[in-house]
């Protein structure tokens, strides 16, 4: 008796949880329906602020042949770093960077699965992800990144089995292209949209040069590479990015950023996982400023705003010099002539 009362009682939370989902589907925006395809092949919407006037993008100048005029080759010739390689433009960089911007601008949400993902990388096992003590956004936000994943073949297998089970089965490709995405290539393409986010509106209209994941031969003859270096006006700024363990990088990049002469307010490291008081703490053994991801978007901001006001604040002039009355000549003197 009592075990038919338990299976009753089973069946009816169940169906009460089956009925809430259904309410919360029908409750959400109609945008909420929109499949992966749609989501990525639209841009990310920007952030709005209402006290911001709207600016025109910045002019970037990417991917175009090097000499020794374009600003960032020229400084990194002054430095004795030479160029080896850079990356080719792919027709798929605009979904990926669309990829990047959900990723990256949820990343607490999706940082389970992040995390999932290279961990069957690594142990070449499929990924379980149990969701069910996860909030509904949470587990919303993972499912439509897992489904964006899945739609470019980046996840060659998806399921998400609803309650009571809420348990999400994936596979990630072991396309190299992919494995670059999974372990940090998704970090790069976000830092570089928040960096052009940033300049559009504090230097509206102004020439941008980038150079982004470039292979370098530094001046003792090892083999580099720099994420991302920009070049605004006259400020030049170096930013490294790291999703997974920092710590062996720290001689590496100390070493850089001495070589590349910035300052640490120029010298920007960008990690995934990081707390403030940590942040603080290590940025003396980088020699570079610090962030997390979640301080990226106000922090790169205010550097560039900044920057842009330290430019445009003009030298006030000095005070013109009231010119003394002259003095009368003397008799038989002869009168100064003007040049």
């Amino acid at each position: 008796m009592a075990d038919s009362l338990k299976g009753q009682l089973l069946e009816l939370l169940n169906r009460i949880a089956v009925a809430l989902e259904t309410i919360a589907s029908r409750l959400e925006p109609s945008g909420a329906a929109e499949t992966a395809h749609e989501k990525l092949q639209r841009p990310p919407a920007p952030r709005i602020d209402p006290a911001r006037p709207a600016s025109p993008p910045p002019v970037v100048m990417e991917n175009r042949p090097l000499d020794t005029s374009h600003p960032l080759v020229a400084f990194l010739a002054k430095r004795k770093i030479s160029i080896k390689a850079l990356p080719q433009a792919d027709e798929g960089d605009e979904v990926l960077n669309r990829l990047a911007q959900q990723i990256g601008s949820r990343y607490a949400s999706v940082k389970k699965l992040l995390d999932a993902i290279k961990w069957s990388l690594r142990h070449d096992k499929p990924i379980h992800l149990f969701l069910k003590n996860e909030r509904q956004e949470v587990v919303s936000h993972i499912c439509q990144v897992a489904s964006m994943l899945h739609e470019i073949a980046f996840l060659t297998r998806y399921r998400y089995e609803r309650s009571p089970k809420c348990l999400l089965r994936a596979e990630p490709s072991r396309f190299p292209g992919a494995i670059n995405f999974f372990t940090g290539g998704w970090l790069e393409r976000y830092l570089k949209n928040e960096v052009l986010a940033a300049l559009s509106w504090s230097r509206p209209g102004k020439p941008v040069h980038i150079l982004q994941g470039v292979q370098v031969t530094l001046p003792n003859g090892d083999d580099g590479e720099l994420d991302l270096l920009v070049a605004s006006e006259e400020d030049i700024y170096w930013f490294e990015v790291k999703s997974g363990d920092y710590q062996q990088y720290v001689q590496k990049y100390a070493r850089l950023s001495s070589l590349l002469g910035l300052g640490p307010s120029r010298s920007i490291m960008v990690l995934a996982d990081l707390s403030r008081t940590t942040a603080s703490a290590i940025a003396s053994l980088f020699k570079m400023t610090v962030v997390s991801i979640a301080d990226v978007s106000p922090f790169l901001e205010a550097i560039f705003r900044e920057a842009a006001d330290a430019q445009t604040i003009a030298v006030p002039a000095a005070p013109p010099v009231a010119a003394s009355p002259a003095a009368p000549p003397s008799p038989g003197t002869p009168a100064a002539e003007s040049v």
